[in-house]
């Protein structure tokens, strides 16, 4: 009997330890989703901040571009490298508003009075402030208040400057033959350009809102040319190429000239003068009579750009003894922000699609604020009071805007 009592207890004994494991059991299977342990919460919750700023973050480029001269012009015209081959010039933005592209240069003007440094941005559409720089152009001249430059057949001929012809009977010679002409004319916000193709490639750049004239030349044969710029020039009485190279002009019955090597020389009154610039260094003269001043230089031309300018100013030589303007490129920052297009794209999608294109659990559910100045917004959905929620904030940085502003903010990210 006490035999037959113990092994009944026995049997009790077994079948409640085996309800108990199974209850256990169950308790695993059923509760163990509910309770994520809090690596698994930091993990999710990474992951869905990744695929939101994935979809919600853009990258712009930006080159800051620096003048080191000192010069001081509301509009002075930067002519800067532009080796952006990636960068689509209609989809560019600079600080300055107006720009143009061309031939692996960027042209645009700058208040130098103000600051000593522009930026471009790309990809960035800017919303303009600045009003569209003056320039009068065609074919056969451009001008800008008191200043006309005259061209035939894409060829400078002539300047006026404050009511007086300060240069002309131009002309052009390479290796000893006339510079063919005949060419292409064309316009932009920021410049009128003449360009004529022979043995060389000759481009003239008149800038808008500005009484100077630029030109950029290259070999058009791969062989190296000289070319020849001859003129009259209007009757000053003072020239300057440097502090040792200086003086009065003669004007005598007897003809007397002045050569030299030189990347520069000023020719003035004290009241107006014209400058010319060269580069690389040319060969430079100038001979007056009793009635006349002409000048000229001969500059080699080859498959690395040369150049020269021709300044008409106000005052003396000091007036442009700083130029040419020769600014420095940075280099390419990205600026990575979140783009308000992309936010207002992701309100696109409902809270299932998002789940679905995070790849976040069908059984979890979240919610994303975006708060700053320029952008707010809400994603997913509202907590409750009776779930355990677990969030976090970060501090962003926003995109650039149409008025290259970069504000900043926070998003808020809770998962429950």
């Amino acid at each position: 009997m006490v035999l037959h009592k113990k092994a009944l207890s026995q049997v009790d004994w077994a079948i409640s330890l085996s309800i108990f494991l199974i209850y256990l059991a169950l308790f695993f299977i059923f509760v163990k989703p509910l309770i994520v342990p809090s690596r698994n919460i930091d993990s999710l919750m990474e992951n869905l901040e990744d695929k939101f700023l994935d979809d919600t973050q853009t990258t712009v480029e930006r080159v800051r571009i620096f003048v080191t001269q000192k010069v001081n012009s509301q509009f002075d015209f930067i002519i800067a490298n532009f080796t952006y081959p990636t960068w689509n010039a209609s989809n560019m933005a600079a600080s300055t508003d107006y720009f143009a592209v061309d031939v692996g240069k960027v042209f645009f003007l700058l208040n130098t009075t103000q600051t000593k440094k522009a930026a471009l941005f790309h990809p960035l559409v800017k919303r303009r402030t600045n009003p569209l720089p003056a320039l009068i152009a065609d074919v056969d001249h451009a001008e800008f208040e008191s200043f006309r430059a005259l061209f035939d057949d894409e060829l400078l001929q002539r300047m006026v400057f404050r009511g007086a012809t300060r240069v002309s009977g131009v002309q052009y010679r390479v290796d000893g033959g006339t510079l063919s002409p005949g060419g292409t004319f064309a316009r932009t916000d920021v410049y009128a350009k003449y360009k004529v193709r022979d043995e060389i490639n000759h481009s003239t750049y008149v800038p808008a809102s500005n009484s100077r004239v630029y030109v950029f030349m290259l070999s058009d044969d791969s062989k190296d040319h000289n070319m020849t710029f001859s003129a009259n020039i209007f009757n000053f009485t003072r020239y300057f190429v440097d502090q040792s190279r200086r003086g009065t002009v003669a004007y005598s019955s007897v003809q007397t000239c002045e050569e030299f090597t030189s990347r520069f020389i000023d020719f003035n009154d004290g009241e107006t003068g014209i400058a010319f610039f060269t580069e690389p260094a040319s060969s430079m003269s100038f001979c007056s009579n009793l009635t006349a001043l002409t000048f000229s230089f001969l500059i080699t031309v080859s498959n690395t750009s040369s150049s020269y300018a021709i300044f008409a100013h106000d005052g003396d030589h000091t007036a442009v003894q700083n130029y040419p303007i020769t600014p420095i490129n940075g280099v390419r920052e990205q600026l990575v922000g979140i783009s308000d297009a992309n936010v207002s794209n992701l309100k696109l999608y409902d809270y299932t699609q998002l789940k679905q294109r995070w790849s976040f659990p069908a059984e979890r559910d979240f919610n994303i604020t975006v708060l700053s100045p320029v952008i707010n917004a809400t994603f997913g959905r509202t907590t409750t009071k009776n779930v355990d929620a677990y969030g976090r904030k970060k501090v962003v940085s926003f995109a650039l805007d149409r008025n290259l502003n970069t504000p900043t903010g926070t998003l808020q990210f809770v998962v429950w």
